[in-house]
């Protein structure tokens, strides 16, 4: 299954814990600001990436067996068990550019029909997560 291909990047997604994060929770200031949780943001950059990944794909033909849906559906469930969004602290300072160019992602980075692989992660997404 090419689902694989979709989350072999994700693990390098996480990086550790620095001072140089954006606001990832609540800010405190009494503003009534809302923001999502670095485990929300973790989750929606997941999202993005399984969900461009599935896209892609599909599109190339790299998996017949499957549909756009299930490619995306097994991504999720294999990418959640592999990063673990809910430990995550924070998110480094590149995130908004790490979502851009994740959901912007020409699908001829995953190959071609007859050879489909694994994408490298966008440069802006390299340990975005902070665990």
């Amino acid at each position: 299954m090419k689902y694989l291909v979709l989350v072999a990047g994700l693990v390098l997604v996480a990086g550790c814990a620095a001072s140089s994060t954006e606001d990832g929770g609540g800010d405190g200031s009494g503003y009534g600001v809302e923001y999502a949780s670095p485990a929300d943001k973790c989750d929606d950059l997941v999202t993005t990436l399984c969900g461009r990944g599935a896209d892609c794909v599909a599109q190339l033909g790299c998996d017949p067996g499957y549909t756009r849906e299930q490619e995306y559906q097994l991504c999720l469930t294999e990418s959640r068990q592999r990063l673990a969004c809910g430990k995550a602290l924070g998110v480094g300072v590149s995130y908004s550019a790490c979502m851009n160019a994740a959901s912007t992602r020409a699908c001829a980075a995953y190959g071609t029909r007859a050879q489909c692989a694994a994408p490298d992660l966008p440069a802006d997404c390299k340990a975005v997560i902070l665990f």
